[in-house]
């Protein structure tokens, strides 16, 4: 059946008035297999953001082989219907991968969290991805953060805090769980980057009391790509400032996915006056890279992405329309530098740049024109001679 992982983005094009909200994500390819499907899900705002959001609180329920369906409360001032559920979702066995389900303990307001350890420890210390599962269905007073806490090489902690205080009582919630210290190469991911937030300062109302950072992919997509994002923090005893888990509560979102960078911000339960701690966040990105990518093109063409696997090389359309003449080597005058290279791009000519200005008053017409045509000519057998190589 199928052995690799899916993935998508889902924009919320509207919310309801107590900033309530599900939808059904149908995989594009159903499971067929017998093991329970695995999904875990992100919150982002689309392409642009103009201002750092609220936190988002989401989880998912009603997984089955072919759909789920994914629900979110928003906080504070809402986000006008701009919400984006990034989401990868997986079935069986996958290599270098320990996962499962944790069943968290009925509670009624707060944080809880719970232990889980490892069947078998790693070499590493390993990255661990959550998403909050619920078994009792459209239950809005169970929304919460998710995160991890304390992770080792055979253990680490899930935690989760009410969105609102006393809103419970919280049952049978589940936190579906992945471990891993390198993504699979069977999954169509690009990126895998960690993000240190120290958090050294307080955070700044300009950004909404949350810490971003921008952050660059390694190379550009073809199209914003999904982003699956992981926040985990380490409790140190021996630090007096230290803020236990059960006292504390992060999120972590993507404010912002573009083709080249992302905006990433988290948020925790530590006010303005007290001091706050490192978070680590992962991201796992998936989608199809810009095929432009290391692709050339002769005679001053552009590479133009025709699809996520398809690039051609183009010849610009439009130059500007100010003058600031240049002479070709043919002793003609163009309006400018485009002009000439779009023409020599759309003819394919045998012809270059000579000089800045007008071609008048230039002789070109005898053994130096025929040099400059020998030269260009030459020229462009040989980038034919090496092209024919490539």
């Amino acid at each position: 059946y199928f052995l690799g992982v899916q993935h998508g983005t889902l924009r919320i094009g509207q919310t309801n008035p107590d900033n309530y909200y599900c939808d059904t994500i149908t995989f594009p390819t159903a499971f067929t297999g017998v093991d329970p499907v695995k999904v875990f899900t992100s919150v982002g705002f689309g392409t642009s953001s103009s201002r750092v959001h609220d936190v988002v609180f989401t989880w998912v329920e009603s997984v089955t082989t072919s759909s789920f369906k994914v629900c979110l409360v928003e906080n504070g001032v809402g986000s006008s219907g701009n919400v984006t559920i990034n989401w990868i979702a997986y079935q069986g066995v996958q290599s270098g991968v320990t996962d499962g389900s944790v069943r968290l303990n009925d509670w009624t307001t707060g944080t809880e969290c719970k232990q889980v350890r490892l069947s078998q420890a790693f070499a590493s210390v390993p990255h661990v991805f959550v998403t909050a599962h619920h078994n009792v269905l459209d239950n809005k007073h169970d929304a919460a953060t998710v995160w991890v806490e304390g992770i080792t090489t055979n253990d680490f902690t899930v935690c989760m805090r009410e969105a609102r205080t006393f809103d419970g009582r919280h049952k049978d919630i589940d936190v579906t769980w992945m471990a891993m210290t390198e993504v699979p190469q069977t999954w169509n991911y690009h990126d895998f980057i960690r993000v240190d937030f120290p958090n050294t300062l307080v955070p700044s109302e300009a950004d909404n009391d949350a810490f971003c950072q921008i952050v660059s992919f390694h190379e550009p997509y073809y199209a914003p790509p999904t982003i699956v994002v992981a926040p985990s923090h380490h409790y140190d005893s021996s630090n007096v400032n230290a803020i236990h888990p059960k006292d504390n509560s992060i999120s972590a979102w993507v404010e912002e996915t573009t083709r080249t960078h992302f905006k990433t911000c988290v948020k925790d339960l530590v006010g303005l006056n007290n001091k706050h701690h490192p978070i680590e966040v992962d991201y796992m990105v998936f989608g199809d890279l810009d095929p432009c990518i290391n692709k050339t093109c002769e005679y001053f063409g552009v590479c133009q992405a025709m699809s996520a696997s398809v690039a051609q090389c183009v010849c610009v359309t439009q130059c500007p329309s100010y003058q600031d003449l240049v002479c070709a080597s043919n002793g003609r005058t163009f309006d400018n530098m485009c002009a000439l290279e779009r023409e020599i791009c759309q003819t394919q000519g045998n012809y270059s740049y000579y000089h800045p200005g007008s071609c008048q008053g230039t002789n070109l017409a005898g053994s130096q024109f025929r040099n400059l045509l020998f030269l260009d000519l030459y020229r462009f057998v040989i980038l034919d001679i090496l092209s024919q190589h490539k």
